[in-house]
């Protein structure tokens, strides 16, 4: 049996590890008890100077916080932005709407009378107007491409994100946006799903 990789337990600075399958249970009288997420967050209402030096330790990228030494799938390196692009335009299905909307853009401007069926040069025209419609279609794909991939080519960025979503998925969650099988309210819901 291969050996399974040690569970964390992070909790403001402090990183505990503890063995695989390790589970702790905060039971008080009776009853299982929830442990405060928000606990070591800075608040800007009650601490402000201890809020602006946790921003601060994320936007320099100290400590953990570095993305130096990441676990996983890499998610910043150069290149990234523009390789991810080349990939959205360079798709098969992409080109493929791109020559259909030129053809189609080809019609109504014969409908029109721009290009003439009886041009000796008819289709030499009709290419080279083909080429430049599709040529235009290309440049705005690329354009709304790029307007639409994050841009992971800076380490601040990726810190800056990376706090924030820590920040709003901890204080929702803390603030009970999670659904617990066992209340009412849940159960209810459940029970009107055919």
């Amino acid at each position: 049996m291969p050996a399974t990789a040690p569970d964390l337990d992070i909790l403001g600075d402090q990183v505990t590890i503890h063995p695989s399958g390790y589970t702790e249970s905060h039971v008080q009288d009776g009853r299982l008890e929830e442990r405060n997420l928000v606990e070591h967050m800075a608040r800007f209402r009650d601490a402000p100077l201890d809020f602006l030096r946790e921003i601060s330790l994320h936007v320099s990228g100290t400590g953990w916080r570095a993305y130096e030494d990441i676990m996983g799938q890499p998610i910043f390196y150069p290149g990234f932005t523009e390789g991810m692009k080349i990939a959205v335009v360079s798709n098969p299905m992409l080109q493929r709407k791109i020559e259909e909307l030129a053809e189609r853009r080809l019609g109504v401007e014969q409908q029109h009378g721009l290009l003439k069926l009886q041009d000796s040069a008819y289709t030499s025209k009709r290419a080279q107007r083909k080429h430049a419609i599709e040529q235009s279609l290309q440049e705005v794909a690329e354009k709304l491409t790029d307007g639409m991939i994050c841009k992971f080519e800076s380490k601040n960025f990726i810190r800056g994100a990376y706090y924030l979503c820590t920040q709003l998925l901890t204080r929702a969650y803390h603030q009970g946006a999670d659904c617990l099988p066992r209340d009412p309210e849940s159960l209810n819901l459940r029970a009107d799903r055919p």
